[in-house]
C-alpha cells in the first residue's frame, strides 16, 4: 500500500511537467531569474511563479512566490502545474531536481549587455512570442544605437555591497558602466586596494543603495584626495538598475547622467 502511494505522489509531482496545449509551448513558467522574468513580462506572456528574488522584475498581476532561489516549494510547484523552469546555469542542484521531476528546464548563461537580444529571441521562441520577441529586439537596439558616445570618459569606482568590493569590467554592471562612459579599475569584480584607487583617482564613486553610504565612504583612510570625494560625487544606485537583464537602457541613462554631468 505505501507503495503505490509513494507511486501516486511521484505521479502528481511529474505530472505537472505535461505541456496542456498543442504547440508545445510551456503554459506554466517558474522563473528563477530576473532577466528571464521581466522578459517574459515583456514578451506578454508572464511566469505563474517566481522566488522572492524575482519580485525586483515583476510587474502586474504578480506571479506566485514560491521560495527563495534554489529553496522552492515542491508542493506549489505540484499545486501550480509547473510545466518549465528558468534558472541560471549555476544553479546546478535545482536543475537536477527539475529534471528529476520531469520538468523541462531552460538554462541561462551568465548575463551580459551583448546578450539581451539573445536571451529575448530565445524565451520568444519558447514561449512562441517570435514576433514580439523581434519587436523588443529592434526597440532595445534602436534606443541602445541612440545613446550618444560620451566626450570623455572618467575613472569609476563602484562598490557592489560591500567595502572594496569593486565591480569588473567583465561583468553585466561593467558593460553598463562602459557604455554609460565609464572607466572601470577591475578587470574582473572582486576586491580592490587602496593603492589600486590611489593609482586611478575615481571621478565618480557609486554604491549600491541601502549597502553603504556616501558619508561613509567619504570618511576611508585616503579617500578624502580622490576627486570623486573633493567634488561630491558618490552616488547611490537602486538595486533593479544592476539586477541582471531588469532595465539595462534605464541603468545606462542613469549611470550616463552621473558620469557626463560637469562638476
Amino acid at each position: 500500500m505505501k507503495f503505490f502511494l509513494f507511486l501516486s505522489i511521484v505521479a502528481f509531482l511529474t505530472g505537472c511537467s505535461r505541456v496542456n496545449n498543442d504547440s508545445g509551448q510551456p503554459e506554466k513558467i517558474l522563473s528563477l531569474s530576473a532577466a528571464a522574468t521581466k522578459i517574459l513580462y515583456d514578451l506578454g506572456v508572464p511566469p505563474v511563479a517566481i522566488d522572492e528574488y524575482g519580485k525586483i522584475a515583476a510587474g502586474e498581476p504578480l506571479p506566485e512566490i514560491i521560495g527563495k532561489g534554489n529553496a522552492v516549494s515542491r508542493e506549489k510547484i505540484a499545486g501550480l502545474r509547473i510545466d518549465h523552469v528558468i534558472l541560471w546555469r549555476y544553479q546546478n542542484d535545482a536543475s537536477a531536481n527539475f529534471r528529476n521531476l520531469g520538468i523541462k528546464v531552460t538554462e541561462i548563461a551568465p548575463f551580459r549587455l551583448n546578450v539581451y537580444p539573445v536571451l529575448v529571441r530565445r524565451l520568444g521562441a519558447l514561449t512562441g512570442k517570435e514576433k514580439r520577441a523581434e519587436e523588443l529586439c529592434s526597440a532595445f537596439q534602436k534606443q541602445l544605437s541612440a545613446i550618444p558616445k560620451p566626450a570623455k570618459m572618467r575613472h569609476v569606482y563602484f562598490e557592489l555591497y560591500g567595502p572594496f568590493k569593486s565591480v569588473g569590467e567583465e561583468s553585466y554592471a561593467g558593460d553598463l558602466l562602459s557604455r554609460a562612459g565609464g572607466i572601470v579599475m577591475n578587470r574582473k569584480t572582486g576586491l580592490i586596494s587602496t593603492e589600486n584607487l590611489l593609482a586611478h583617482q575615481p571621478e565618480i564613486i557609486f554604491y549600491v543603495e541601502g549597502h553603504g553610504s556616501a558619508e561613509e565612504i567619504r570618511k576611508r583612510p585616503g579617500f578624502s584626495q580622490f576627486p570623486a570625494v573633493q567634488n561630491n560625487r558618490i552616488y547611490a544606485v537602486p538595486r533593479r538598475l544592476i539586477t541582471e537583464g531588469v532595465a539595462p537602457l534605464e541603468a545606462i541613462g542613469f549611470f550616463r547622467n552621473h558620469i557626463i554631468r560637469e562638476k
